[in-house]
């Protein structure tokens, strides 16, 4: 319990990893979009209807968080990649699994876009999760979270 002072996880996330807090940035910030995305996006005025703004935005934004990821993990170091690849094994295989499921729904318009995109969804909450996890920001982005949803449903409600 002496571990857990004020400070105390700044102090190891500088330590461990200096671009910690870049990447809790840069994570709270897409998780900000993606809320407001969600739940307030009945109130933003768009061209091409909420639903397809949402998907487009939702496909950028995984887009940008999973090669971010990817970044940051191969600066690290090589092993920090490999061992990350070993732990998206499951990942994959689950991302595969919704790809070929899609198959016999083929016929039907965008079935293989919805699974693409839900694959997407899936990869990128497991390696940002990783992400989180390896700088020792997930303390903070959690209380960013909460505060954050608290705040958009108030605001929606």
């Amino acid at each position: 319990m002496s571990n857990f002072k004020p400070g105390y996880l700044k102090r190891v996330t500088n330590k461990v990893f200096p671009k910690g807090r870049r990447v809790q940035f840069f994570l709270c910030v897409s998780a900000l979009l993606a809320l407001v995305q969600v739940l307030l996006s009945s109130f933003l005025v768009v061209q091409i209807g909420s639903y397809a703004h949402q998907r487009f935005l939702f496909v950028i934004l995984s887009g940008l968080l999973i090669l971010f990821c990817f970044i940051a993990f191969s600066a690290r170091s090589p092993t920090y990649l490999s061992s990350l690849l070993k732990a998206l094994l499951p990942s994959v295989v689950t991302i595969s699994a919704f790809l070929m499921l899609s198959f016999p729904f083929g016929e039907q318009p965008y079935s293989l876009v919805e699974a693409g995109m839900y694959g997407s969804f899936f990869l990128v909450t497991f390696i940002s999760g990783v992400l989180l996890a390896s700088t020792f920001c997930l303390i903070g982005y959690i209380h960013f979270f909460v505060v954050a949803m608290a705040v958009t449903c108030i605001l929606t409600d």
